[in-house]
């Protein structure tokens, strides 16, 4: 399960199979005939195998992590592979901010996210100085070069057909939208956040099959028009049938802000729709590439992107909207759009926590170098207790508490204890 507040996230840890907690790394693996080098500051193993880059470059594994450095000295890419996935399923590629010399490679350490990532058996890539710009002509392919060279080392050779999830801030979230554009097959879904530059400038045909979240900053002072070129992207897509849709997040600058609220299960949802099972014809990736399922329109819901300071932004299944679905934004379930909706809706009193756990601090949560951080990590079946203050919604009556589009419970007027 994972639960979102405002700048909150609980990961639910996944037990491997002899009921230890997945958060350890394996040991170094060696290949019989592969030369080792050390990697100073590694943790993870004393020495790594290591191999020759499809451009001359270098590639190392030190048993939980692969690493690439491009024969230039500039690109550079790590992927964590989680140790108890026979095979790994996929991989979320988070692209780095800043453009040449941002670094994302940090993320695929990061617990929490190292904990969602395994319970769906899915590896973890962060980038190095990937400018999104050069994504769509290039920097794809350098990343689908890489996965090949990974996958010929032998321990994983799976990770040459593995499907992705692209996500990031700023430059990641060009990278992200790029990378959709350039490999739209192998992509399940992505969100980009804060990254209103786009490469190409109309998503390719394959792409708007893919689903997808833009969240823009009104106060951004890097994309000063971010919302309405985003806007009108959106609109031409969605006349062309895209599964997509954005909101201009109250208030917001070049931040981090709420996007993770909302990402965790739309990740987790998309997984379930479109990713086939091993046993299913295109589903098992060490067996060749694997044929995502397509998601149906009419299966969706649609979001009013003009209803954010209406009081509470309107969202519906796809038949019973009410408005126009060419240009309404599209998301695939019920849990997406109701989790839109908290996200979209402006001068939203209410603020969500979870007791005792505090917001874990990002350094980086604004500003030109954004990056991620992961959530709290709880062991199954723990017991947390979501609050809901309403210290600016002095006149509620009852309150409804939800994952994603399912109540979980609710607090009458009356049974509250003033």
């Amino acid at each position: 399960m994972a639960c979102s507040g405002t700048g909150l996230r609980v990961w639910s840890k996944r037990p491997v199979p002899d009921g230890r907690t997945l958060l350890a790394v394996l040991a170094a693996a060696m290949l019989v005939g592969c030369s080792t080098v050390a990697i100073p500051g590694d943790t993870a193993s004393a020495s790594v195998v290591r191999a020759v880059a499809f451009d001359g470059g270098d590639i190392v594994y030190d048993g939980s992590h692969y690493h690439f450095r491009a024969a230039n000295g500039i690109q550079m890419l790590s992927l964590w592979a989680p140790p108890h996935a026979r095979p790994i399923r996929g991989v979320f590629i988070s692209g780095n901010p800043g453009g040449i010399g941002g670094d994302n490679r940090r993320l695929t350490r990061d617990a929490g996210f190292q904990a969602f990532a395994a319970r769906h058996d899915f590896a973890l890539m962060g980038l190095h100085s990937f400018p999104g710009g050069m994504v769509y002509e290039e920097g794809a392919q350098i990343v689908l070069n890489v996965m090949n060279d990974f996958a010929a080392m032998g321990y994983h050779p799976e990770i040459a057909n593995l499907p992705f999830i692209t996500f990031g801030n700023s430059n990641g979230g060009i990278t992200s939208y790029a990378m959709v554009c350039s490999v739209p097959e192998r992509a399940i879904c992505f969100t980009m956040n804060v990254g209103p530059r786009f490469n190409p400038p109309m998503p390719s045909d394959g792409a708007i099959k893919v689903p997808g979240m833009m969240v823009v900053g009104p106060n951004d002072p890097f994309f000063r028009t971010g919302v309405e070129d985003t806007r009108q992207l959106i609109h031409a897509a969605r006349a062309r049938g895209a599964r997509w849709a954005w909101v201009a997040e109250q208030g917001k600058g070049h931040e981090v802000g709420r996007i993770f609220d909302f990402n965790a299960k739309f990740y987790e949802n998309c997984i379930r729709m479109r990713l086939p099972d091993l046993d299913e014809p295109g589903g098992n990736p060490l067996k060749g590439p694997v044929r995502l399922r397509d998601v149906a329109l009419e299966s969706g819901w649609l979001v009013d992107d003009e209803s954010w300071e209406s009081g509470i932004t309107t969202v519906a299944p796809y038949a019973e909207y009410a408005g126009g679905r060419a240009t309404a934004g599209w998301l695939p379930d019920r849990d997406a759009a109701y989790l839109y909706r908290g996200l979209a809706t402006y001068s939203n009193p209410l603020r969500v926590s979870v007791r005792d756990l505090a917001a874990i601090a990002n350094p980086h949560a604004s500003g030109p170098l954004l990056t991620e951080v992961g959530g709290h990590v709880v062991d199954p079946g723990a017991r947390l207790i979501v609050e809901a203050h309403v210290d600016d919604f002095p006149d509620w009556t009852k309150i409804e508490f939800y994952n994603g589009g399912a109540m979980v419970g609710e607090v009458a007027r009356a049974d509250h204890a003033e």
